[in-house]
Protein backbone atom coordinates (compact mmCIF):
# COMPACT_ATOMS: atom_id res chain seq x y z
CA UNK A 1 0.00 0.00 0.00
CA UNK A 2 3.10 2.23 0.11
CA UNK A 3 2.63 2.65 -3.67
CA UNK A 4 -0.48 4.71 -2.90
CA UNK A 5 0.31 6.26 0.49
CA UNK A 6 3.82 7.58 -0.28
CA UNK A 7 5.49 6.22 -3.44
CA UNK A 8 8.91 7.41 -2.25
CA UNK A 9 8.78 4.70 0.43
CA UNK A 10 8.89 1.97 -2.23
CA UNK A 11 12.71 2.19 -2.16
CA UNK A 12 12.61 0.37 1.21
CA UNK A 13 10.65 -2.60 -0.17
CA UNK A 14 12.38 -5.86 -1.14
CA UNK A 15 13.32 -6.65 -4.74
CA UNK A 16 11.30 -8.51 -7.31
CA UNK A 17 7.51 -8.26 -7.39
CA UNK A 18 5.47 -7.33 -4.30
CA UNK A 19 1.66 -7.63 -4.36
CA UNK A 20 -1.08 -6.71 -1.89
CA UNK A 21 -4.76 -7.64 -2.32
CA UNK A 22 -7.30 -6.21 0.08
CA UNK A 23 -11.08 -6.48 0.59
CA UNK A 24 -12.84 -3.86 2.73
CA UNK A 25 -16.48 -4.71 3.50
CA UNK A 26 -18.05 -1.70 5.22
CA UNK A 27 -21.25 -1.66 7.27
CA UNK A 28 -22.81 1.81 7.60
CA UNK A 29 -25.56 2.77 10.07
CA UNK A 30 -27.19 6.14 9.34
CA UNK A 31 -30.48 7.19 10.93
CA UNK A 32 -32.47 10.43 10.75
CA UNK A 33 -34.57 11.80 13.59
CA UNK A 34 -37.58 13.90 12.58
CA UNK A 35 -37.71 17.11 14.61
CA UNK A 36 -40.81 18.44 16.36
CA UNK A 37 -41.04 21.42 13.97
CA UNK A 38 -41.22 19.28 10.82
CA UNK A 39 -44.23 20.14 8.65
CA UNK A 40 -43.71 17.56 5.87
CA UNK A 41 -45.37 14.20 6.46
CA UNK A 42 -43.23 11.08 6.74
CA UNK A 43 -40.94 9.20 9.07
CA UNK A 44 -37.22 8.95 9.68
CA UNK A 45 -36.50 6.93 6.54
CA UNK A 46 -35.04 3.90 8.34
CA UNK A 47 -31.36 3.01 8.20
CA UNK A 48 -30.09 4.82 5.10
CA UNK A 49 -26.74 3.01 5.26
CA UNK A 50 -26.07 -0.67 4.73
CA UNK A 51 -23.36 -2.85 3.23
CA UNK A 52 -20.74 -1.13 1.06
CA UNK A 53 -17.99 -3.29 -0.50
CA UNK A 54 -14.56 -1.89 -1.40
CA UNK A 55 -11.26 -3.36 -2.53
CA UNK A 56 -7.69 -2.48 -3.35
CA UNK A 57 -4.83 -3.98 -5.38
CA UNK A 58 -1.25 -2.74 -5.01
CA UNK A 59 2.02 -3.81 -6.60
CA UNK A 60 5.68 -2.79 -6.83
CA UNK A 61 8.65 -3.96 -8.93
CA UNK A 62 12.35 -3.17 -8.44
CA UNK A 63 13.97 -2.31 -11.80
CA UNK A 64 17.33 -1.32 -10.30
CA UNK A 65 18.60 -1.20 -6.68
CA UNK A 66 17.48 2.43 -6.36
CA UNK A 67 14.66 2.54 -8.95
CA UNK A 68 11.19 1.05 -8.47
CA UNK A 69 7.83 1.26 -10.20
CA UNK A 70 4.44 0.50 -8.73
CA UNK A 71 0.70 0.79 -9.20
CA UNK A 72 -2.37 1.12 -6.98
CA UNK A 73 -6.01 0.45 -7.86
CA UNK A 74 -8.46 1.25 -5.09
CA UNK A 75 -11.70 2.88 -4.00
CA UNK A 76 -10.73 6.46 -3.17
CA UNK A 77 -13.68 8.60 -2.03
CA UNK A 78 -17.26 7.39 -1.97
CA UNK A 79 -20.45 6.54 -0.15
CA UNK A 80 -24.08 5.63 -0.66
CA UNK A 81 -27.29 6.44 1.24
CA UNK A 82 -30.80 5.18 0.50
CA UNK A 83 -33.82 6.36 2.50
CA UNK A 84 -37.28 4.79 2.52
CA UNK A 85 -39.86 6.31 0.16
CA UNK A 86 -41.96 7.80 3.00
CA UNK A 87 -39.01 9.71 4.51
CA UNK A 88 -39.87 13.24 5.67
CA UNK A 89 -36.95 14.60 3.60
CA UNK A 90 -37.88 12.74 0.40
CA UNK A 91 -38.25 16.02 -1.57
CA UNK A 92 -34.63 16.79 -0.70
CA UNK A 93 -33.43 13.35 -1.78
CA UNK A 94 -34.12 9.65 -1.31
CA UNK A 95 -30.94 8.11 -2.73
CA UNK A 96 -27.42 9.50 -3.07
CA UNK A 97 -24.44 7.60 -4.47
CA UNK A 98 -20.90 8.82 -5.15
CA UNK A 99 -18.39 6.10 -6.11
CA UNK A 100 -14.78 6.44 -7.29
CA UNK A 101 -12.07 4.04 -8.47
CA UNK A 102 -8.52 5.32 -8.71
CA UNK A 103 -5.72 3.89 -10.91
CA UNK A 104 -2.36 5.31 -9.73
CA UNK A 105 0.90 4.24 -11.48
CA UNK A 106 3.98 5.53 -9.59
CA UNK A 107 7.79 5.55 -9.73
CA UNK A 108 10.37 6.01 -6.95
CA UNK A 109 14.12 6.70 -6.93
CA UNK A 110 16.65 6.85 -4.08
CA UNK A 111 18.50 10.10 -4.78
CA UNK A 112 20.76 9.95 -1.70
CA UNK A 113 21.26 7.28 0.96
CA UNK A 114 18.87 9.24 3.20
CA UNK A 115 16.48 10.71 0.57
CA UNK A 116 14.00 9.02 -1.76
CA UNK A 117 11.56 10.74 -4.13
CA UNK A 118 8.40 9.39 -5.75
CA UNK A 119 5.73 10.57 -8.19
CA UNK A 120 2.73 9.27 -10.10
CA UNK A 121 -0.44 10.16 -11.95
CA UNK A 122 -4.05 9.16 -11.33
CA UNK A 123 -6.87 8.12 -13.62
CA UNK A 124 -10.06 8.35 -11.56
CA UNK A 125 -13.49 7.03 -12.53
CA UNK A 126 -16.44 8.51 -10.66
CA UNK A 127 -20.18 7.79 -10.65
CA UNK A 128 -22.84 10.16 -9.34
CA UNK A 129 -26.45 9.09 -8.80
CA UNK A 130 -29.25 11.10 -7.19
CA UNK A 131 -32.94 10.34 -6.73
CA UNK A 132 -35.64 12.41 -5.05
CA UNK A 133 -39.40 12.53 -4.72
CA UNK A 134 -41.37 15.27 -6.49
CA UNK A 135 -44.36 16.83 -4.74
CA UNK A 136 -47.42 16.63 -7.00
CA UNK A 137 -49.12 19.33 -4.95
CA UNK A 138 -50.49 21.09 -8.06
CA UNK A 139 -52.45 18.00 -9.10
CA UNK A 140 -53.02 16.64 -5.55
CA UNK A 141 -51.54 13.28 -6.59
CA UNK A 142 -49.04 10.92 -4.91
CA UNK A 143 -45.37 11.83 -5.18
CA UNK A 144 -43.53 11.70 -8.47
CA UNK A 145 -39.86 10.82 -8.96
CA UNK A 146 -36.74 12.37 -10.44
CA UNK A 147 -33.51 10.47 -11.26
CA UNK A 148 -30.06 11.74 -12.24
CA UNK A 149 -27.08 9.48 -13.05
CA UNK A 150 -23.75 9.84 -14.87
CA UNK A 151 -20.11 8.78 -14.69
CA UNK A 152 -16.88 10.53 -15.64
CA UNK A 153 -13.10 10.13 -15.85
CA UNK A 154 -10.81 12.67 -14.16
CA UNK A 155 -7.03 12.99 -13.90
CA UNK A 156 -4.56 14.03 -11.24
CA UNK A 157 -1.14 13.34 -9.79
CA UNK A 158 0.82 12.80 -6.59
CA UNK A 159 4.38 13.25 -5.30
CA UNK A 160 6.17 12.10 -2.17
CA UNK A 161 9.49 12.31 -0.35
CA UNK A 162 11.01 10.04 2.29
CA UNK A 163 13.74 11.25 4.66
CA UNK A 164 15.57 8.50 6.58
CA UNK A 165 16.83 10.52 9.55
CA UNK A 166 18.67 7.52 11.02
CA UNK A 167 18.29 3.74 11.06
CA UNK A 168 15.25 3.97 13.35
CA UNK A 169 13.53 7.21 12.28
CA UNK A 170 11.80 8.16 9.01
CA UNK A 171 9.87 11.24 7.91
CA UNK A 172 7.51 11.29 4.92
CA UNK A 173 5.85 14.17 3.03
CA UNK A 174 3.17 13.68 0.36
CA UNK A 175 0.97 15.75 -1.91
CA UNK A 176 -2.03 14.51 -3.93
CA UNK A 177 -3.63 16.87 -6.44
CA UNK A 178 -7.29 17.63 -6.95
CA UNK A 179 -9.30 15.68 -9.55
CA UNK A 180 -12.01 17.54 -11.46
CA UNK A 181 -15.17 15.72 -12.58
CA UNK A 182 -17.93 16.89 -14.89
CA UNK A 183 -21.24 14.99 -14.83
CA UNK A 184 -23.95 15.51 -17.43
CA UNK A 185 -27.34 13.82 -17.68
CA UNK A 186 -30.90 14.66 -18.67
CA UNK A 187 -32.92 14.07 -15.48
CA UNK A 188 -35.74 11.58 -15.91
CA UNK A 189 -39.13 12.15 -14.30
CA UNK A 190 -41.91 9.72 -13.53
CA UNK A 191 -45.46 9.80 -12.19
CA UNK A 192 -45.83 13.58 -12.61
CA UNK A 193 -49.25 15.15 -12.65
CA UNK A 194 -50.19 17.00 -15.86
CA UNK A 195 -50.14 20.41 -14.19
CA UNK A 196 -46.70 19.95 -12.63
CA UNK A 197 -45.29 18.43 -15.81
CA UNK A 198 -46.44 21.41 -17.85
CA UNK A 199 -44.96 23.83 -15.30
CA UNK A 200 -41.56 22.05 -15.34
CA UNK A 201 -41.51 22.07 -19.16
CA UNK A 202 -42.18 25.81 -19.21
CA UNK A 203 -39.34 26.29 -16.71
CA UNK A 204 -36.95 24.35 -18.98
CA UNK A 205 -36.34 21.60 -16.43
CA UNK A 206 -37.81 18.65 -18.34
CA UNK A 207 -36.04 17.55 -21.52
CA UNK A 208 -32.80 19.47 -20.94
CA UNK A 209 -29.44 18.19 -19.72
CA UNK A 210 -28.11 19.11 -16.31
CA UNK A 211 -24.35 19.47 -15.80
CA UNK A 212 -22.70 19.19 -12.39
CA UNK A 213 -19.00 20.01 -11.85
CA UNK A 214 -17.34 18.50 -8.79
CA UNK A 215 -13.76 18.53 -7.48
CA UNK A 216 -12.20 15.77 -5.39
CA UNK A 217 -10.03 17.51 -2.78
CA UNK A 218 -6.27 17.92 -2.93
CA UNK A 219 -4.31 16.96 0.17
CA UNK A 220 -0.95 17.30 1.91
CA UNK A 221 0.35 14.76 4.43
CA UNK A 222 3.21 14.55 6.92
CA UNK A 223 4.14 11.25 8.61
CA UNK A 224 6.75 10.13 11.16
CA UNK A 225 7.90 6.58 11.95
CA UNK A 226 10.16 5.50 14.84
CA UNK A 227 11.45 2.06 15.86
CA UNK A 228 11.47 2.20 19.67
CA UNK A 229 12.72 -1.39 20.11
CA UNK A 230 13.18 -4.38 17.83
CA UNK A 231 9.53 -5.31 18.50
CA UNK A 232 7.81 -1.93 18.94
CA UNK A 233 7.35 0.92 16.43
CA UNK A 234 5.41 4.17 16.87
CA UNK A 235 4.04 6.42 14.11
CA UNK A 236 2.05 9.61 13.63
CA UNK A 237 0.34 11.42 10.74
CA UNK A 238 -0.85 14.96 10.12
CA UNK A 239 -3.01 15.59 7.05
CA UNK A 240 -4.75 18.55 5.37
CA UNK A 241 -7.53 18.14 2.77
CA UNK A 242 -9.06 20.90 0.65
CA UNK A 243 -12.76 20.06 1.23
CA UNK A 244 -13.69 23.72 0.76
CA UNK A 245 -12.97 23.15 -2.92
CA UNK A 246 -15.24 20.08 -2.95
CA UNK A 247 -18.12 22.22 -1.69
CA UNK A 248 -17.93 24.63 -4.65
CA UNK A 249 -20.21 22.94 -7.20
CA UNK A 250 -20.95 24.26 -10.69
CA UNK A 251 -24.43 23.54 -12.10
CA UNK A 252 -25.50 24.16 -15.71
CA UNK A 253 -28.95 23.63 -17.27
CA UNK A 254 -29.12 23.44 -21.08
CA UNK A 255 -32.42 25.32 -21.32
CA UNK A 256 -33.12 28.19 -23.72
CA UNK A 257 -31.47 30.40 -22.70
CA UNK A 258 -28.99 28.18 -20.79
CA UNK A 259 -28.71 28.78 -17.09
CA UNK A 260 -25.83 28.20 -14.70
CA UNK A 261 -25.29 28.42 -10.97
CA UNK A 262 -22.19 28.34 -8.77
CA UNK A 263 -23.45 26.61 -5.63
CA UNK A 264 -21.44 26.77 -2.43
CA UNK A 265 -22.29 23.99 0.03
CA UNK A 266 -20.40 25.71 2.84
CA UNK A 267 -17.62 23.14 3.17
CA UNK A 268 -14.39 23.80 5.10
CA UNK A 269 -10.89 22.38 4.75
CA UNK A 270 -10.18 19.51 7.15
CA UNK A 271 -7.23 18.51 9.32
CA UNK A 272 -6.36 15.04 10.55
CA UNK A 273 -4.11 13.88 13.36
CA UNK A 274 -3.36 10.20 13.88
CA UNK A 275 -1.13 8.02 16.07
CA UNK A 276 -0.42 4.32 15.82
CA UNK A 277 1.80 1.47 16.93
CA UNK A 278 3.12 -1.85 15.61
CA UNK A 279 4.14 -4.60 18.02
CA UNK A 280 5.84 -7.81 16.96
CA UNK A 281 4.28 -10.64 18.99
CA UNK A 282 6.78 -13.34 18.19
CA UNK A 283 8.28 -13.81 14.75
CA UNK A 284 5.18 -14.58 12.63
CA UNK A 285 2.66 -12.16 14.24
CA UNK A 286 2.49 -8.35 14.07
CA UNK A 287 -0.19 -6.40 15.98
CA UNK A 288 -1.42 -2.92 14.97
CA UNK A 289 -3.31 -0.26 16.92
CA UNK A 290 -4.28 3.25 15.85
CA UNK A 291 -6.44 6.30 16.54
CA UNK A 292 -7.27 9.21 14.21
CA UNK A 293 -9.23 12.46 14.49
CA UNK A 294 -10.58 14.35 11.46
CA UNK A 295 -12.10 17.82 11.79
CA UNK A 296 -15.54 18.43 10.30
CA UNK A 297 -15.73 19.58 6.66
CA UNK A 298 -19.11 21.24 7.25
CA UNK A 299 -20.90 22.75 10.24
CA UNK A 300 -24.39 21.71 11.31
CA UNK A 301 -26.07 24.71 9.63
CA UNK A 302 -24.85 23.49 6.21
CA UNK A 303 -24.85 19.73 6.74
CA UNK A 304 -26.79 17.74 4.15
CA UNK A 305 -28.71 14.54 4.96
CA UNK A 306 -27.39 13.11 1.66
CA UNK A 307 -23.75 13.78 2.68
CA UNK A 308 -23.85 13.82 6.50
CA UNK A 309 -20.20 14.57 7.22
CA UNK A 310 -18.99 15.70 10.64
CA UNK A 311 -15.85 15.31 12.70
CA UNK A 312 -14.60 11.72 12.69
CA UNK A 313 -13.13 9.63 15.49
CA UNK A 314 -11.58 6.42 14.18
CA UNK A 315 -10.16 3.45 16.09
CA UNK A 316 -8.41 0.58 14.37
CA UNK A 317 -6.86 -2.75 15.41
CA UNK A 318 -5.21 -5.30 13.19
CA UNK A 319 -3.07 -8.40 13.00
CA UNK A 320 -0.59 -9.61 10.38
CA UNK A 321 0.53 -13.24 10.24
CA UNK A 322 3.55 -14.21 8.16
CA UNK A 323 2.66 -17.58 6.65
CA UNK A 324 6.00 -17.81 4.81
CA UNK A 325 8.82 -15.40 4.03
CA UNK A 326 6.86 -14.39 0.89
CA UNK A 327 3.22 -14.55 2.07
CA UNK A 328 1.44 -12.66 4.84
CA UNK A 329 -2.24 -12.54 5.82
CA UNK A 330 -3.74 -9.44 7.43
CA UNK A 331 -7.06 -8.66 9.14
CA UNK A 332 -8.12 -5.25 10.43
CA UNK A 333 -11.17 -3.79 12.15
CA UNK A 334 -11.93 -0.08 12.01
CA UNK A 335 -14.71 1.76 13.88
CA UNK A 336 -15.71 5.31 12.94
CA UNK A 337 -17.91 7.83 14.71
CA UNK A 338 -19.12 10.39 12.15
CA UNK A 339 -20.44 12.77 14.79
CA UNK A 340 -23.93 14.15 15.18
CA UNK A 341 -25.81 13.22 12.01
CA UNK A 342 -29.01 14.61 13.52
CA UNK A 343 -27.71 18.21 13.28
CA UNK A 344 -28.94 18.77 9.73
CA UNK A 345 -30.41 21.94 8.29
CA UNK A 346 -32.91 21.62 5.42
CA UNK A 347 -34.29 24.65 3.58
CA UNK A 348 -37.01 24.46 0.89
CA UNK A 349 -37.32 27.40 -1.47
CA UNK A 350 -40.52 27.24 -3.55
CA UNK A 351 -42.65 29.59 -5.57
Amino acid sequence: STAFGNPAGMTRLPGGVNLLFGLQPTIVTTEFDVGTGTTTSGGGGGNAGGFLPAAGIYGTYKIMPDLLVGCALNSYIGGALNYESNWAGRYFGTESTLLTFNLNPVVAYRVLPWLSLGAGFSVQWAKLKQELAVNNVIDTLPDGLMKYEDNNFGFGGNVGALFEIDQKTRLGITYRSQVDHGFNDTPSFGQLGPGLEAALKRAGVIGHSLGIDMTMPQEVGLSVYRDVTDDLALMANFNWQNWGQFGDVGIQLSSVPPRSLAANAGFNDTYQGAVGAHYRLGKPTLLSLGFAYDSSPVDKANRSPLLPLDQQLRFGVGVQYDVTDDLALMANFDWQNWGQFGDVGIQLSSV
